[in-house]
C-alpha cells in the first residue's frame, strides 16, 4: 500500500511539473502554432499526457485553418501518445484518420509514416504478418517516391529487424540493422538514432545467448536514454536486468530492475510492464536473501496482476472490435461509385429495351438474395468460430494466470514458513544453553510440526500443479518419493538452503539428492535441472 501511494504521488507531481508548459500554451495563433507543435513532439518521449493536451488543441486549430499537412502530423502524434499510454484503440483511430487525409491529398511521405506506425501497433498483438505487409508497402513507396526517394528507409529496416527478432530470425534481423546503420551514416544522423539501433542489437544478442555482446550494446544505448531523460530508458533498464539475470549477477540485475521501476513511476509510461517488473524484483531479492522485500514485491505484483487481469482481457476484446476506418471509407466510396454506375446503366436500358431491363432486374434480385443469404450464413459461421476460438484462448490464458498466481502464493507462504522456522531455530539454540531437557523436548515437537508443514505444502502444490507427479514418474519411473519432493521444490525455484530447512535435512543431503536426480534424468553438465523440471 505504501509503495502504491508513493507511485501515485510521483505520477501526480510529474504530471504537474511536466504539463505546466503545455497549459501555458492555451491560445494557438498563426505566430506560435509551430512552437506549440514542436513542444508537443518534444513531450512525446517525456510525458504523453502533456503531448495529448497540445495535439488536441492543434487539431482544432489546423482544422479551422485548413492546414491538412499539419493536421495529418497531429493525428500521427496523437496516435504515438495514445500508444505510449497503452490506449491502442484510440491510437488506431488517429492513424486511420491520418491515412484517409494523406490519400485524399496524395501525400506519399505521410502514407509511408503511417504504414511504419501501423507496424508498431500490430506488433503489440504479435500480428507479424500485418507488420511485414505494412513495412513492405512503406519500403516500396519509399523506393518509388519521386519527391524524396529513400524517405525513412532506415526506420523501415529498423522495423523489419524488430519483426524478424520476434520471429526468432536473428541473422536476418542483424542484417536489417546493418542496412539501417549504413543508411543512417549516409544521412549523418545524430546519436539518438544510433542508440535505438544499439539497443535493438543488444536485445538480439541477448536472445541469442551472446551475453558479452549484448552487455556492450545495451549499456552504451542505456547511457544515452538516461542522459536525455527518454522514456525508452524504462525498457532498456529492463533488458539490462534480464541480461544480468542470465549472467547470474543478481545484484546488478536487481539494481537495473529497480531503476526501470523508478523511471516507470516517474514518467507514467510503459505501464504494461509494471507487474512483470515487480515479479522480477521479487525473484532477485529472494535470491539475494532479502526475503521480506521479496515478499512485499511479490504481494504487490499479485495485487497488480489481479487488478490488470480483467483490464487485459478487455483490451484484447477491444482489439477484435477495432474497425479499420480507412478500409471502411474506401469500401463506402466504391459502393457509391458502383451504385452511380448502375443507375446510369439502368437508365440506358430503360430507354432501349424496357422488357429486357425488367428481366435483368428480376434476375439480379434473385442472384442478390442468394448471394446475401450465402454471405450471411458464412459470416455467421465465421463469427461463431471466432467467438469459440476467442473463448478457448481466454479460458486458457486465465487458467495459466491463475496457476501462476497460486504458485507465487504457495512460494510466498513457504518462504514465510522457512523464515519462521529459522527464527525458531535461533530460539532453540538460546534455550539449549538455558535448559538441555527443555531444548530436547521442544526440538521433538518442532520436528513433528515440520513434518506437518511439508504435508501442508505438498497438498497445496498438488492442487495447483495437477498431474505433475504423474508426468514425472512416467518419464522417469525410477524417481523415489523423496526425490519427488525435491523436484517439487526445484520447480518452484527454491535454493538448496531453503530446501534443507523445509525438509529438515542437511544441505549436503540436498546436494546429493540433486546429483542423483540429474543422473536419473540423464542430464549433461551444461543442462539446467530447474528448466528441465519446470518444462515437465
Amino acid at each position: 500500500m505504501k509503495r502504491t501511494l508513493i507511485f501515485i504521488l510521483a505520477c501526480v507531481l510529474s504530471l504537474i511539473f511536466t504539463t505546466s508548459k503545455a497549459y501555458g500554451m492555451d491560445r494557438i495563433t498563426e505566430h506560435n502554432h509551430n512552437d506549440v507543435y514542436h513542444e508537443a513532439n518534444r513531450l512525446l518521449d517525456i510525458n504523453a499526457d502533456s503531448a495529448l493536451i497540445l495535439y488536441n488543441k492543434l487539431i482544432t486549430y489546423y482544422t479551422k485553418s485548413l492546414n491538412t499537412e499539419k493536421l495529418i502530423q497531429c493525428h500521427i502524434g496523437l496516435s504515438d501518445a495514445y500508444k505510449t499510454k497503452g490506449q491502442y484503440s484510440k491510437a488506431y483511430e488517429h492513424l486511420w484518420d491520418a491515412l484517409l487525409l494523406s490519400e485524399k491529398e496524395n501525400n506519399q511521405l505521410r502514407i509511408i509514416d503511417i504504414n511504419i506506425d501501423l507496424t508498431t501497433l500490430y506488433s503489440i498483438y504479435k500480428r507479424y504478418d500485418k507488420c511485414q505487409q505494412y513495412l513492405k508497402t512503406a519500403l516500396q513507396l519509399s523506393k518509388d517516391n519521386s519527391i524524396k526517394k529513400g524517405y525513412r528507409q532506415a526506420n523501415i529496416y529498423y522495423g523489419l529487424a524488430i519483426v524478424e527478432r520476434n520471429l526468432k530470425n536473428y541473422d536476418k534481423a542483424l542484417d536489417y540493422l546493418d542496412t539501417c546503420i549504413m543508411i543512417r551514416k549516409k544521412e549523418q544522423q545524430g546519436q539518438s538514432e544510433f542508440s535505438y539501433i544499439d539497443s535493438e542489437r543488444g536485445k538480439i544478442y541477448l536472445e541469442m545467448g551472446q551475453l558479452d555482446n549484448a552487455e556492450k550494446h545495451l549499456l552504451r544505448s542505456h547511457k544515452y536514454f538516461i542522459k536525455n531523460n527518454l522514456n525508452f530508458a524504462i525498457k532498456s533498464s529492463l533488458s539490462l536486468g534480464d541480461l544480468y539475470v542470465k549472467k547470474k549477477n543478481w545484484y546488478r540485475a536487481n539494481e537495473y530492475y529497480k531503476e526501470s521501476l523508478s523511471q516507470l513511476q516517474k514518467m507514467n509510461s510503459h505501464t504494461d510492464i509494471h507487474s512483470e517488473l515487480l515479479a522480477k524484483l521479487a525473484q532477485t531479492n529472494r535470491i539475494l536473501g532479502n526475503i521480506s522485500i521479496a515478499y512485499d514485491f511479490l504481494e504487490e505484483a499479485n495485487v497488480l496482476t489481479d487488478s490488470l487481469f480483467n483490464a487485459r482481457v478487455s483490451v484484447n476484446n477491444e482489439l477484435f472490435q477495432i474497425k479499420n476506418k480507412h478500409e471502411e471509407t474506401i469500401r463506402k466510396k466504391d459502393e457509391e461509385i458502383k451504385t452511380h454506375l448502375l443507375g446510369i446503366e439502368r437508365n440506358k436500358l430503360i430507354q432501349s429495351r424496357l422488357k429486357l431491363l425488367i428481366v435483368f432486374i428480376l434476375f439480379a434480385i434473385v442472384v442478390g438474395i442468394v448471394v446475401i443469404r450465402m454471405r450471411l450464413k458464412l459470416r455467421k459461421s465465421d463469427i461463431v468460430k471466432k467467438a469459440i476460438e476467442l473463448q478457448v484462448k481466454l479460458d486458457h490464458d486465465k487458467a495459466e494466470a491463475i496457476m501462476e498466481m497460486k504458485n507465487r502464493e504457495l512460494t510466498s507462504n513457504t518462504l514465510q514458513m522457512i523464515e519462521k522456522d529459522k527464527l525458531i531455530g535461533e530460539m532453540l539454540e538460546k534455550l539449549k544453553s538455558a535448559s538441555l531437557a527443555e531444548y530436547k523436548s521442544m526440538k521433538r515437537l518442532i520436528a513433528q510440526r515440520n513434518n506437518g508443514m511439508w504435508e501442508q505444502f505438498n497438498k497445496r502444490f498438488t492442487e495447483v500443479n495437477q498431474g505433475f507427479y504423474e508426468r514425472l514418474r512416467n518419464q522417469h519411473p525410477d524417481i523415489t518419493p523423496t526425490e519427488l519432493k525435491h523436484c517439487a521444490l526445484i520447480k518452484l525455484n527454491f535454493n538448496s538452503k531453503e530446501m534443507s530447512r523445509l525438509l529438515s535435512i542437511s544441505l549436503n543431503s540436498v546436494n546429493i539428492s540433486r546429483h542423483r536426480i540429474r543422473k536419473k534424468m540423464s542430464l549433461q553438465r551444461n543442462d539446467n535441472l530447474s528448466n528441465y523440471i519446470t518444462a515437465i
